[in-house]
């Protein structure tokens, strides 16, 4: 896998591991969180709907507690005035105090009078028969014996649920005795559940135990609210949620559940809080990771393959001399500083090795291996020039009684010397080389006259010739060479040098301190003419000093 892949793969697990971390947070903390904060929520609007309820029953007790300490009502209950008839049993008073029905009983538990409120027609009508019939099976909650006491609560009637209050009929101070009793109430319908919906806010309503059997949701929430808890809690889905109180009579038997419907506002708005910060966290994720990736690609990874691939290429070319290029100033320019440093500590090491593999140790001449080489590529060159090659093979005379005599040190000094005195003796295109011990092979390209060739030879003569002086020192050495020209006398550079080779070796064993050209014939026709030449130009006679027979003096 490439690097900027690893990166991609490395980044994006942390991304993906840092939003499971921030959606499981939000998903079982934050949302939790809310919801307690609903729960509250819910259990105040509950305990409102609850105190909302007491405080009808209260304002109804209250306003009961008002009519039956009256003087007014007090005098009617002796004699019947139709003027407070007229004046107080009207539509107002009922949807005033929010009362269906006012009822008044004489001492006896008897029915002395009363009216009801029709609220569909908004008209004054008799007291349903069935209400009246509840009450007087139940002579308790208009008979008192005790002056002081009062009844107000639930009551389940063939009518349904109706909540009454009832209290006894005494003066405005309170005074005995009492006249009868004074019953008001209201019925438990819609009308009633609406009024109370408007109080708290909330929709309110009642649900009957016949509704609560067919439904498992509803009997499960009932069952609860029978133990000790004081309310119940349903969710109904994303939006609304159920709070539920048990209803309970005047006895405190169970009949039915209320039912409060909460929005929930506040859950829905903290949803929208953690996925809009969700939705933050992986924008802003996604937005890091690419401008990560960008910063990275522009000032890190591009420059990084950039020195991958100029590594390739100059491992692939060998080309260790070349240096990498990089921008900047910082680790990655550090690092390639040092690569290159490392380069040319390999381009030298290179340079070092290539320069021993192709030249001699002791005289710093190519050897023999690159003075083929070299060879070659001037008979390459001969042949497109229509020129000549010449090879000169040169042997050091007795070298070895030097070695005897001096030791092999002295006998190495020798051959650096006679090396440079070689060397200096040819032209700057040609070449010598050490081929092994004490002999020299010697390339000479372009030849298009073969007195160049012998004017070669004699100067290497010449200069070998001149004492050497060495460690206090002074020794005198000759030597011999042999001459073979390309095309002449061969076609590839190993036939040269061997004829080359012949060549030396005759003339070693005549006499030495000369030279020979491989063509015996040619040799001696070349060197009466050349010596003849020699002993007539300004050019000789400025190279030797005038001193001609010097320089065969041994042969």
């Amino acid at each position: 896998m490439k690097l900027q892949a690893k990166i991609m793969v490395i980044m994006a697990s942390a991304w993906l591991v840092i939003c499971s971390i921030v959606i499981a947070d939000s998903k079982f903390i934050i949302t939790q969180n809310y919801k307690n904060i609903e729960k509250e929520i819910i259990q105040h609007r509950i305990q409102d709907t609850q105190r909302a309820l007491e405080r009808m029953l209260d304002s109804l007790s209250l306003y009961t507690l008002a009519w039956s300490q009256w003087d007014d009502a007090y005098a009617f209950m002796k004699t019947k005035s139709t003027a407070f008839i007229q004046s107080n049993f009207v539509p107002a008073i009922y949807r005033t105090a929010h009362l269906n029905f006012i009822i008044f009983y004489n001492s006896d538990g008897k029915l002395y009078y009363g009216r009801a409120y029709d609220t569909a027609k908004n008209t004054i009508a008799s007291v349903p028969p069935l209400l009246l019939e509840y009450i007087s099976k139940n002579k308790f909650f208009v008979t008192y014996h005790d002056v002081t006491s009062h009844q107000v609560g639930l009551f389940q009637t063939k009518m349904g649920l109706i909540v009454m209050s009832s209290r006894p009929v005494l003066m405005s101070n309170g005074k005995k005795p009492s006249r009868g009793s004074l019953l008001m109430g209201y019925y438990l319908d819609d009308t009633f559940f609406n009024t109370l919906s408007k109080t708290v806010g909330m929709e309110v309503k009642f649900l009957s135990l016949s509704q609560i059997t067919h439904d498992n949701q509803l009997r499960g929430v009932y069952e609860k609210l029978l133990s000790t808890k004081q309310y119940a809690v349903l969710i109904v889905g994303p939006k609304i949620e159920h709070g539920f109180i048990l209803l309970r009579d005047i006895d405190a038997s169970p009949v039915g559940l209320i039912r409060v419907e909460i929005p929930r506002l506040l859950y829905r708005s903290g949803l929208m809080t953690i996925y809009h910060y969700i939705s933050v966290v992986l924008l802003s994720g996604i937005l890091v990771i690419l401008l990560t990736l960008y910063l990275l690609k522009v000032f890190v990874l591009d420059r990084v393959f950039s020195i991958s691939n100029q590594i390739a290429r100059i491992n692939r070319e060998r080309e260790f001399d070349q240096q990498i290029a990089v921008s900047g100033h910082d680790e990655l320019s550090k690092m390639v500083f040092t690569i290159n440093n490392m380069l040319d500590l390999i381009s030298n090491s290179q340079s070092q090795l290539r320069y021993m593999a192709s030249h001699d140790p002791l005289t710093h001449l190519p050897n023999r291996d690159y003075f083929y080489e070299l060879s070659t590529q001037a008979i390459l060159r001969a042949n497109e020039t229509k020129s000549k090659v010449a090879v000169m093979f040169m042997d050091i005379d007795k070298l070895k009684k030097v070695n005897d005599s001096y030791g092999h040190a002295v006998g190495d000094k020798l051959i650096k010397i006679a090396a440079k005195r070689i060397k200096n003796s040819l032209r700057e295109s040609d070449v010598v080389a050490r081929q092994s011990g004490d002999e020299f092979i010697i390339l000479m390209q372009d030849i298009t006259d073969n007195t160049v060739i012998s004017l070669t030879a004699q100067r290497i003569l010449q200069e070998i010739a001149i004492p050497f002086v060495i460690d206090n020192q002074t020794i005198y050495v000759s030597c011999s060479i042999g001459i073979s020209i390309y095309p002449d006398d061969g076609a590839q550079i190993e036939e040269l040098i061997k004829n080359a080779d012949d060549a030396m070796y005759s003339t070693k064993t005549k006499s030495g301190n000369s030279y020979n050209y491989y063509n015996h014939e040619l040799l001696l026709c070349c060197q009466g003419q050349v010596i003849a030449s020699f002993s007539q130009s300004s050019f000789y006679s400025n190279f030797f000093n005038g001193n001609t027979t010097g320089i065969f003096k041994n042969k």
